[in-house]
């Protein structure tokens, strides 16, 4: 099955999902598979759902969907979103402003790949 036909079934199975946030959780899900069969360049050391990463701490959702940890012990954030439409600003001002303060002692890398939005 060819890439594209795999995302059109993804997508059509999300959107059957009637329920948003386990429509949301699951596409975090595909996201984080994603990402770890196309890290060609084996820059991602790990990759983690916001919920499994460990250095969180107490910290419940604050817009970031996903850590991952390069090779370089860098940090990006990631968030993931499955709209029909586009994303407002309002919908990432929680993760931009997360990414300014960091999350405990972690701040998050800066450039031009990063943060990532899916």
């Amino acid at each position: 099955m060819s890439e594209i036909n795999t995302y059109k079934l993804i997508k059509e199975k999300l959107q059957a999902i009637p329920n948003q946030r386990l429509k949301g959780s699951l596409f975090e899900k595909v996201c984080k598979r994603f990402l770890e069969e196309h890290d060609s360049a084996n820059e991602y050391e790990s990759i983690k759902l916001w919920s499994d990463w460990k250095l969180r701490g107490n910290k419940s959702d604050c817009g970031i969907d996903m850590v991952i940890q390069t090779t370089s012990k860098e940090y990006i954030a990631v968030q993931c979103k499955f709209h029909q439409d586009s994303v407002s600003l309002n919908d990432l001002s929680t993760f931009f402003t997360q990414l300014q303060s960091g999350v405990g002692e972690v701040r998050f890398k800066k450039g031009s790949s990063s943060p990532l939005l899916i």
